[in-house]
């Protein structure tokens, strides 16, 4: 309670003197240590409690930062794994067209082979 409204209060009482107002004074004032202390001790624990969040916020900001730092390089891995296939499925292609290759060459000389035969036979006779 404020000083005026003390006052005002002690108007309305015909028996008020400048005592009774003092000891109203005094009475009010002394229970503002008490408000303080009350008051300082809720403000430590909010302090501890913004404290603690704060940590947690420090540990939740690192762990995104070593998350993030993680994805990176599994980023990284699957970029080198896909170029890997990549180049796996291009050598693929590569060595199947060899085998057609190859397996045309094999049938033509054969078929040559054949050819060649069949000449060397009708020499023979």
């Amino acid at each position: 309670m404020g000083i005026l409204a003390l006052l005002d209060e002690e108007c309305w009482f015909s028996k008020a003197t400048d005592r009774t107002f003092v000891d109203k004074l005094e009475t009010a004032h002394a229970m503002h240590p008490k408000e303080r202390q009350l008051q300082a001790k809720a403000n430590r624990k909010l302090e501890k409690r913004l404290k603690e969040v704060i940590m947690q916020l420090e540990d939740e900001r690192r762990h995104t930062d070593q998350y993030k730092e993680q994805v990176e390089k599994v980023n990284a891995r699957v970029k080198a794994l896909k170029r890997q296939m990549d180049e796996s499925e291009e050598e693929c292609s590569r060595e199947k067209a060899q085998r057609r290759k190859a397996q045309r060459e094999i049938e033509d000389l054969i078929e040559a082979n054949a050819t060649l035969n069949r000449e060397a036979s009708s020499l023979k006779t």
